[in-house]
């Protein structure tokens, strides 16, 4: 498979890396990389250490509706990959 080259006049949403391979392939392997690509793209506009609040609109627009959503939260946080803060 080939990928279209981006360019520097590409612009829109992006996911800024790197992104540690093993911490993806958990994700995928828990059964959720909807959800983990979603926080990956958000970790690289707030920065490393900020904490992210999950906004539903914007998941629904990648898919993810609200039990999708709990769930893969559930599996991420099962696997030891994200904290979460309830509330």
């Amino acid at each position: 498979m080939l990928c279209k080259e981006t360019t520097k006049k590409t612009r829109g949403p992006f996911v800024k890396g790197p992104i540690p391979y093993e911490w993806v392939k958990k994700a995928c392997k828990a059964g959720a990389a909807d959800l983990a690509w979603y926080l990956w793209h958000k970790k690289g506009i707030l920065g490393d250490n900020a904490s992210i609040q999950i906004r539903p609109a914007e998941l629904k627009k990648l898919g993810l509706g609200d039990r999708k959503r709990q769930r893969q939260t559930d599996k991420l946080e099962n696997a030891g990959l994200v904290s979460v803060e309830r509330g």
